[in-house]
């Protein structure tokens, strides 16, 4: 009887553990997924704040104001 119980404790404990490192695995690779996607971002904003502070933005707006007076 005592064997039973201690077969059904370790094939919980083994079962469980398997379970969290699958678990990890795939926050591993959400993790990458999301950090590719926030460097995009950041880079898309990080080029938009150069134009405004470079001013490119302001020579955008300016043509496609002339352009809808037209």
């Amino acid at each position: 009887m005592e064997a039973i119980i201690v077969a059904l404790i370790s094939t919980v404990g083994v079962v469980l553990a398997a379970l969290i490192q699958h678990n990890r695995k795939l926050e591993k690779n959400e993790h990458g997924t999301v950090m590719k996607t926030l460097e995009r971002v950041e880079t898309k904003i990080d080029g938009h704040i150069t134009d405004h502070a470079t001013g490119a933005f302001q020579q955008t707006v300016a043509v496609s104001r002339r352009k809808r007076v037209n």
